[in-house]
C-alpha cells in the first residue's frame, strides 16, 4: 500500500460523504506538506497526517499542524491502536482516524481530536490563505 493511494482514497471519500466547504491536499506549511486540510461547514480547520507506519513521526508532524489547525489528526491503515499510540495521541491531544479500504466509509474516526485552544492566530491565518489559494487554483 502507498501513502499516496491512502491519501487518495480517502480524499474522494471525504469530498462525496463528508460535505466539507473545503478539502485540499499537499498544503504548504511552516516549510513543510499537510497531506490533508479540510474546512468544515462550520468553518473548523482540520488537519489530516497520513502515513503507512512510523506513528510516532505522524504525531510530531500533527503536533506542528496544530500552530494553525483547530483540529489535528493522524491516519493510519485499520488495526487495532497499540496502547502507547492511543496515550501519545491523548497527550498531545490529537484524534485518530483508521483507512479501512474493504469498509464502505474508508476512513474511520477512532479517537476524536479536541478542539485545540492553543493555535496561534498568525499561523491560522496562514493555514487558512494557503488553503484558499490552493483551493482556487
Amino acid at each position: 500500500m502507498l501513502e499516496s493511494s491512502m491519501v487518495s482514497a480517502c480524499y474522494a471519500y471525504i469530498q462525496s460523504n463528508w460535505n466539507p466547504r473545503q478539502v485540499v491536499c499537499e498544503v504548504p506549511f511552516l516549510s513543510r506538506c499537510i497531506d490533508m486540510v479540510m474546512v468544515t461547514p462550520e468553518n473548523e480547520t482540520i488537519t489530516i497526517e497520513f502515513k503507512i507506519k512510523n506513528w510516532r513521526q505522524a504525531i510530531e508532524q500533527a503536533k506542528n499542524h496544530k500552530l494553525g489547525a483547530d483540529r489535528a489528526y493522524i491516519c493510519l491503515p485499520s488495526r487495532k491502536p497499540s496502547e502507547a499510540l492511543v496515550q501519545a495521541l491523548e497527550e498531545e491531544e490529537l484524534g485518530l482516524f483508521m483507512y479501512e479500504p474493504n469498509n464502505p466509509d474508508t476512513i474511520v474516526r477512532y479517537l476524536e481530536a479536541p478542539k485545540n485552544d492553543s493555535k496561534i492566530s498568525a499561523f491560522a491565518s496562514l493555514l487558512n490563505e494557503k488553503v484558499g489559494c490552493i483551493a482556487n487554483l
